[in-house]
């Protein structure tokens, strides 16, 4: 879903929509977002570390995370 998106804003607007999507809460998206960009789900917000990492390397991470997540189910 998000391997198109090239711009920031519309990453966010995708994320936003997805966590919708989900039926998840934005913030917990968001704290799980966090812990795939950096790491740990203390730190910037995440238009942050997209805006520090640039959109395709924010994509990889959350990719990489998502694989991890499939692997363990």
């Amino acid at each position: 879903a998000f391997s198109q998106i090239e711009q920031p804003n519309l990453f966010i607007d995708q994320i936003k929509s997805t966590s919708k999507q989900l039926n998840v809460p934005l913030k917990e998206f968001f704290w799980t977002l966090r812990l795939m960009l950096m790491g740990s789900t203390k730190g910037p917000g995440i238009h942050e570390l997209i805006d520090i990492l640039g959109i395709e390397e924010s994509k990889k991470r959350i990719e990489h995370g998502l694989d991890l997540l499939i692997r363990i189910q």
